[in-house]
């Protein structure tokens, strides 16, 4: 028997582009049965998709950490990826619209009168991992907890090798060649992507930060999260052994109670 509700969810910010527009975010929430009866408040977390993905990539997260108490909100980003219910494609997305998505994300969720705001974690997973970083940077006193899944912070990198010379950025591109009607983006994607360094964001976190990668990540070496660790204020690194980008399959349980495990001990009960 489930121990959580589960609901579509709906988030509006102001469109930067036209102040007069909204944008609209998907996500799917859910929240321990009976919440709205209890006279307390619940932890809650933010969980973040990767590069084309959309919400499902991080609803076994979601749901796990449900299951252990919180209210669980996972997010389509705008223009986050295929199949996504927010509005918006890939080529209005970049990692900035993304970290504006998880403010008003985080912000939506403190409104509601079962949510703790002094709890308000976020999980990442890939792409959605450096989102959260940023986010986390940019509004440390609001995150109590980050939880980083495979992050990309290969990123940064990934734009300036794509095109060395800023000048040569087109206006699209595919980032993979393998699929390129699946993942063409924006000269802008490129352009926030090579300005945005996450290394040089993290020590602005002072927070407790999990990263789990697999060593055998061939999308994102885990050097990147070896130095995540020292670079970051309090991290601690969970290697798994043989566990590729997206740590699936059999990964993913292990992945799941370690995100889970780690959360429900930072928050804090009053």
């Amino acid at each position: 028997m489930s121990t959580f509700t589960e609901q579509d969810f709906w988030v509006e910010r102001t469109d930067p582009r036209d102040v007069t527009k909204k944008i609209r975010l998907y996500g799917v929430l859910r929240v321990p049965k009976g919440a709205a009866e209890r006279k307390r408040a619940y932890p809650a977390v933010v969980c973040a998709h990767g590069f084309t993905a959309n919400h499902a990539e991080a609803d076994p997260y979601a749901r796990g950490l449900a299951a252990r108490g919180f209210v669980s909100l996972s997010l389509d980003f705008f223009g986050g990826g295929w199949g996504i219910r927010s509005d918006g494609t890939l080529l209005d997305m970049t990692v900035e619209t993304e970290r504006d998505d998880l403010l008003a994300a985080m912000d939506a969720l403190t409104l509601l009168p079962y949510v703790d705001k002094d709890n308000v974690c976020l999980l990442g997973c890939s792409q959605g991992g450096f989102v959260c970083t940023m986010a986390a940077a940019a509004r440390p006193a609001d995150v109590r907890a980050l939880c980083l899944m495979y992050p990309a912070f290969v990123l940064h990198d990934d734009a300036l090798a794509a095109y060395p010379q800023v000048e040569d950025v087109p206006e699209t591109y595919p980032a993979f060649d393998f699929a390129p009607e699946r993942s063409t983006i924006s000269r802008a994607y490129n352009l926030v992507a090579r300005r945005v360094d996450p290394y040089a964001l993290m020590p602005a976190y002072p927070g407790q930060v999990l990263i789990v990668h697999g060593d055998a990540d061939a999308i994102v070496p885990l050097t990147y999260a070896q130095r995540a660790q020292t670079t970051f204020l309090h991290a601690r690194l969970e290697v798994l052994t043989g566990a590729d980008h997206g740590l699936r399959g059999d990964y993913l349980p292990q992945a799941v109670q370690l995100a889970t495990e780690f959360l429900a001990a930072s928050v804090v009960v009053a």
